[in-house]
């Protein structure tokens, strides 16, 4: 089903939905300065997700169970053929660093909800500065017009894309089980990008989740074809200067909260028909492309001590100075 009113001209969108890195401006730029310019060409996208037209250019598919947005064609009677390809929705934020953050390579594993195979990395983003409230506030309520329009009206929304602290719930499946044949091509087209990418090349945030994965990785490799494989997928994140923030970088984790970013969103919709019924809606990462890196970590405090204070020397040091000032002046 559409929003877009009956004979509504359908044009394909003219921003891409893809992110390569080929297309980042050549003439650098730092900062807000850098991020205020991307906001201003993202307003103009068709696809960013705070936009007015976004249901003109999207509609939604059934896959299974859930639903997902994927660009209109300009033959949608055919779309069994040749399936619609999904849209890419765009935002800029800035990755909290107070709540929810999940995003080690691992997905902040911890083995209190499941195995390692299962975990997702996540986080929430807020506004990129309270002096963009407005352009922020555009997200939310187109995201907020979009889950209303689509759910089931006899159930709520238990699982929704807005959080309470008026930010946007992401998400990233970390593993995907796969048969013999699809695990070695896929490690394989990795392994051709760079090999850091690479499953057994992550560093997680603890020695609990590193010794999970490498017992995933010992898993993978067993010589039996018939065993289903954990393929580790990493997120592709990017530098605006088109380098890449690998998941072997010990401090991956550090140069993401707090980031200001853009981001490409998958948004899928399930309804399950439990009772009491309920509507769920996710949002999935694409890519992801730091524009302004994360404030330094404050200083460690100057070490104090707990000894009688040297009341002479620094009366001394205090009487230097003085000197010093004199003889200047």
């Amino acid at each position: 089903m559409s929003n877009s009113p009956a004979g509504t001209p359908r044009n394909e969108p003219t921003t891409p939905t893809k992110w390569l890195p080929s297309q980042s401006p050549q003439i650098p730029m730092q900062g807000q300065q850098l991020v205020d310019a991307e906001i201003a060409a993202l307003e103009q996208s068709d696809l960013f997700l705070g936009s007015e037209g976004l249901m003109d250019l999207v509609k939604w598919r059934e896959e299974g169970r859930r639903e997902r947005l994927v660009l209109k064609s300009q033959d949608d009677e055919n779309d069994e053929e040749n399936p619609s390809e999904e849209a890419v929705c765009q935002i800029i934020g800035k990755i909290s660093a107070d709540e929810a953050f999940w995003m080690d390579p691992s997905g902040g594993w911890t083995g209190r909800y499941g195995d390692l195979y299962q975990s997702k990395a996540s986080c929430q983003v807020v506004t990129p500065a309270p002096t963009l409230s407005d352009h922020w506030q555009k997200v939310l309520d187109r995201t907020i017009s979009l889950m209303q329009d689509r759910r089931m009206k006899q159930a709520e929304i238990q699982n929704s894309i807005i959080t309470q602290s008026q930010g946007l719930h992401i998400r990233h499946s970390v593993f995907d089980a796969v048969d013999y044949n699809t695990y070695k091509t896929r490690t394989d087209e990795i392994f051709k990008k760079d090999k850091r990418l690479l499953m057994s090349n992550w560093a997680c945030g603890s020695t609990k989740a590193q010794k999970e994965l490498n017992s995933l990785v010992w898993h993978n490799s067993e010589d039996k074809p018939n065993t289903t494989r954990y393929f580790g997928n990493p997120i592709p994140i990017f530098y605006h200067d088109k380098s890449r923030l690998l998941p072997s970088d010990p401090q991956y984790s550090e140069k993401l909260r707090g980031a200001v970013v853009k981001i490409g969103l998958s948004i899928t919709h399930e309804f399950m028909s439990r009772q009491p019924p309920v509507n769920d809606f996710y949002a999935d990462i694409r890519y992801i492309i730091i524009l302004k890196k994360p404030p330094p970590p404050p200083k460690a405090p100057l070490k104090r001590s707990l000894d009688f204070p040297d009341v002479a020397a620094a009366n001394t040091a205090s009487s230097a100075s003085s000197s010093s000032k004199r003889t200047r002046a």
